[in-house]
């Protein structure tokens, strides 16, 4: 975990952030697996970036004992909404951990996708 904490602040630092300004927030966790009656579970981490100026945001797709199962960093323009990361399907809990410069002005969540519809969203704060 702290390697992986260290590389997104080597990411941020990459953009223009200073490392000291970074923040780390995460959803809480959720089943991958599909309920009854349900055929397609997809899970998603999704940025938002109310400022002024891009930002890079870190996204992982964690497993609830900490294992990272995906991991990718997005330039998100002022005022706009990216899919950081996105997994269908498995089974256990997973949650969304971000590392953005600001979270006043940056935020995430985690969207719930069952069958092509969005079934709820979990804020990362």
């Amino acid at each position: 975990m702290k390697k992986t904490i260290a590389m997104a602040l080597v990411t941020l630092s990459l953009f223009g952030v200073e490392a000291n300004a970074a923040s780390v927030i995460r959803t809480a966790p959720v089943t991958a697996k599909a309920p009854a009656g349900i055929a397609n579970r997809g899970l998603r981490c999704v940025g938002q970036n109310f400022g002024k100026k891009a930002v890079p945001i870190f996204a992982e797709v964690v497993y609830a004992d900490g294992t990272v199962t995906f991991s990718d960093t997005v330039m998100v323009e002022p005022q706009n909404t990216a899919y950081v990361q996105s997994i269908y399907g498995g089974a256990g809990f997973r949650y969304c951990r971000f590392t953005v410069s600001n979270k006043t002005t940056v935020k995430g969540w985690l969207e719930v996708e069952d069958d092509g519809a969005t079934s709820f969203v979990l804020e990362a704060k």
